[in-house]
């Protein structure tokens, strides 16, 4: 669905790539191993200068941002190396995004009101761009408006369940708009609890 027919769909899978694989995986990295891998020098040193909160936010919500914008976009969709580019970008910089704030050696995760900070600014630059791409004149992503059709599906989507072009990029926007914020809040939330 998401390489053929619905924005929405591509959506989701980009908040999947953006919002739960990284934080899963961090949380997932024992903390021996990852202070083992952080006694190789050029990791310590790559991790010192990614840990940077201007530069790890700036990662990992400008790679979000470059990627909507539609000729980036559009790119991808159309190009299956780029597309694979794309969703790598979106990994790596999600992972150098959530590091500061769910690292597994808690000694070098940032204080939890910078984090609390951190995370709502982040919530808000995804807030800026689902609104922008919810009410944004239909055409910014040509790919979805009419379709191939490989699968024969498009009548289902169209006439059965009635999402147009236009609804699927305005279920795509709020996706990125309201769903996202919740995992931000949800982490601010267990962040502020655990602080006090």
């Amino acid at each position: 669905l998401s390489d053929n027919y619905l924005f929405s769909a591509h959506m989701l899978q980009h908040m999947m790539l953006i919002l739960a694989v990284p934080p899963l995986l961090l949380m997932g990295i024992p903390r021996e191993m990852a202070q083992k891998a952080l006694g190789y020098a050029w990791v310590k040193r790559a991790e010192s200068v990614l840990n940077k909160p201007v530069l790890s936010w700036s990662v990992g919500v400008g790679v979000m941002w470059l990627w909507h914008w539609p000729p980036f976009y559009n790119a991808a969709v159309a190009n299956e190396q780029i597309h694979i580019i794309e969703h790598l970008s979106f990994l790596v910089g999600a992972t150098i995004f959530w590091w500061p704030v769910i690292s597994p050696i808690e000694e070098l995760r940032m204080q939890p009101l910078m984090a609390v900070a951190y995370t709502f600014v982040a919530c808000m630059a995804h807030s800026v761009l689902g609104i922008i791409l919810t009410f944004a004149p239909l055409g910014h992503y040509p790919a979805y408006i009419n379709p191939a059709d490989p699968y024969g599906i498009l009548p289902v989507l169209r006439g059965d369940w009635g999402i147009t072009p236009a609804v699927d990029q305005q279920w795509g926007g709020l996706l990125m708009w309201v769903p996202a914020c919740l995992v931000f809040l949800a982490f601010i939330l267990a962040t502020l609890a655990r602080w006090y």
